[in-house]
């Protein structure tokens, strides 16, 4: 039995694809009721169906006989969009202990239900290739770690993770006063075409004092 309620309350949120079971998206030859414990318990926060009928419809076919599941490794790749930092300004000086509004505008092209977030700050202008396997900035290759955060696309999503917060403090980073980079990381699933996992990332450059 589904543990996770939105997988049921939402059905037009989830991708998946019933026809001779194959969910095209994961690219995994499976049953239906296999993608759902799969895939959207471990990401409820993408749930999309391309499927159109009743729930009714849905729930029947999870009753079908499961078959087996081969799944092809994921790929990390760089999203072709980016969302938006509109605050702090690209340019803006920010001193240590100083609260700063932070507001962050997702891509979300791939209409996700929700969109997973991280915000950094760097010390140059990062690109996609400075993120590892799981779209995160190395250990030494960052200044600061705020937070991963998450961004509800629809109205009437039910709360899940942690909201962006509407401002962040500078912490103190034992760097001379000058420029450095506060970064957004965004999270994509199954983009098209057939992409299971994309990252994009945002940066504005901030000019920190220390004093």
């Amino acid at each position: 039995m589904l543990s996770n309620p939105l997988c049921w309350l939402y059905p037009s949120l989830v991708r998946m694809d019933l026809f001779n079971g194959m969910c095209s998206r994961m690219k995994e030859r499976c049953t239906s009721l296999q993608y759902i414990t799969t895939h959207c318990l471990a990401h409820p926060f993408h749930m999309r169906f391309t499927v159109t009928g009743s729930l009714s419809a849905v729930l029947s076919a999870l009753l079908v006989t499961a078959a087996s599941c081969t799944v092809i490794d994921r790929r990390q790749v760089q999203s072709p969009f980016v969302g938006t930092i509109s605050t702090p300004a690209d340019g803006t000086t920010i001193g240590v202990g100083e609260t700063f509004a932070f507001n962050y505008s997702v891509s979300d092209w791939c209409h996700s239900g929700y969109s997973p977030l991280s915000v950094w700050l760097v010390e140059n202008s990062p690109v996609f290739s400075d993120l590892n396997s799981t779209g995160q900035f190395p250990e030494g290759e960052y200044l600061y770690y705020f937070g991963d955060y998450l961004v509800a696309n629809f109205a009437g999503l039910p709360p899940m993770g942690t909201p962006p917060p509407s401002a962040l403090t500078m912490p103190e980073l034992n760097i001379d006063d000058g420029n450095v980079y506060l970064a957004v990381v965004e999270t994509f699933y199954d983009c098209p075409p057939n992409i299971p996992v994309e990252y994009g990332v945002a940066s504005n450059q901030i000019e920190y004092e220390s004093t």
